[in-house]
């Protein structure tokens, strides 16, 4: 966040930043609590079949926007990875250390 922050010129001014963040963190919970119940009815309705093959498309289509072939070549890829866990009867959450460690060292 902070060589975006860079990036884009925007000073590194640590009690701004705290506002910001506070007031962001508010503006959140606010949110949560004046529409979280809405939209939890809203969702519930949902068909979740539709969803579900919504998001997919439009996983997709991001994919091939925004690297191509190489892009969709990839989703395929971690889609497949993704299937591995349900196969070998691990659960899903071990697998995160597979995305912390690369985070961890900056890769």
């Amino acid at each position: 966040m902070l060589v975006a922050m860079a990036d884009v010129g925007v000073p590194a001014a640590l009690p701004t930043l705290l506002v910001v963040v506070l007031l962001a963190s508010a503006a959140g919970v606010l949110g949560v609590l004046v529409l979280g119940d809405a939209a939890l009815r809203a969702v519930g309705r949902t068909n979740q079949d539709a969803l579900v093959v919504g998001v997919l498309l439009g996983l997709v289509l991001l994919s091939w926007g925004f690297a191509g072939v190489v892009g969709l070549l990839s989703f395929a890829a971690a889609t497949a990875v993704g299937f591995v866990p349900t196969r070998l009867g691990c659960k899903r959450v071990h697998l995160m250390g597979v995305l912390v460690g690369p985070l961890a060292l900056g890769l």
